[in-house]
């Protein structure tokens, strides 16, 4: 039975492939809904550790707040520096978390009185690990930070969009998804619009906050991308850039989140003004 439905699930693939390649995004929601297991968790009482990374590009922030949010029992979340590309396993934050984990563990499939469940259920590591998480409530709601980016610019696919903001006064905890908010103008070959948005810090590092990109349709229009929900620290002093275009190679060669997939001959894009909303705590 479970070999019989691997030909389904491969025709799914290739649909959900070729409507991408297009600049589509038909089908997309109903496959990724089918292999989600949000459903399953909505009301759920059984206890659950949820153990997530804060800057973790394969696993977004959201999708552990989503689950805490969607559980009905026993709950407790940890927001750590572990995770894939960037962040690494073991982190410093790791020993501490699973030893709250073996605590969690022990209260509720060994029954230990520990107190672990009448502590706080939130916490947050931050990026500089000096021992001890931030302990909170409920997972912390950010503030609306907004940026504008002023320009205009015509670019093929080879080339790109770059804007940068003014240095931060002071630093900035980034806790979600930025929403990049852009006046375009495709032509009809040219289907998607990428955004990467990274930090440059008084030192010279680079700090890749998160990308995103959108499909596109042949008028001039508004779009809105969604980032990836990270939480990044930085610095005051930074300062802020948005790169646009065909790929998030337009930001760096090493930035693999989405592939220069060709466009039609002829294909360019107008860009316009564009406005930062970054959630902030």
């Amino acid at each position: 039975a479970a070999l019989a439905t691997i030909p389904v699930f491969l025709a799914a693939l290739l649909a959900v492939r070729d409507a991408a390649y297009s600049g589509s995004l038909a089908g997309v929601p109903e496959f990724a809904a089918a292999r989600s297991s949000l459903a399953g968790l909505q009301g759920l009482t059984t206890p659950v550790f949820l153990m997530q990374g804060r800057r973790d590009f394969a696993f977004g922030l959201g999708q552990a707040l989503q689950a805490y949010r969607a559980l009905a029992g026993p709950k407790r979340l940890w927001l750590g520096l572990h995770g894939h590309a960037p962040s690494t396993f073991p982190a410093a934050d790791s020993d501490a978390m699973l030893a709250e984990g073996k605590r969690w563990f022990d209260r509720w499939l060994a029954g230990a009185a520990n107190g672990i469940d009448l502590s706080k259920p939130v916490a947050l590591a931050p990026e500089s690990w000096s021992g001890q998480p931030v302990r909170l409530d409920a997972p912390p709601r950010p503030v609306g930070r907004m940026i504008r980016l002023g320009g205009n610019a015509t670019i093929t696919q080879a080339g790109k969009v770059q804007r940068s903001s003014a240095a931060l006064r002071s630093p900035l905890e980034v806790f979600g998804a930025p929403r990049v908010s852009v006046t375009v103008d495709p032509t009809s070959t040219w289907t998607r619009l990428v955004a990467v948005l990274s930090a440059r810090t008084p030192s010279g590092r680079e700090i890749v906050i998160g990308g995103g990109g959108v499909p596109l349709v042949t008028k001039k229009k508004r779009v809105t991308i969604q980032l990836t929900s990270q939480a990044t620290f930085v610095p005051a002093g930074s300062t802020m850039t948005l790169t646009l275009g065909s790929s998030s190679l337009a930001q760096n060669a090493g930035n693999l989140l989405y592939l220069d997939l060709p466009f039609g001959p002829g294909a360019r894009i107008s860009v316009g003004q564009a406005t930062l909303r970054i959630p902030a705590l």
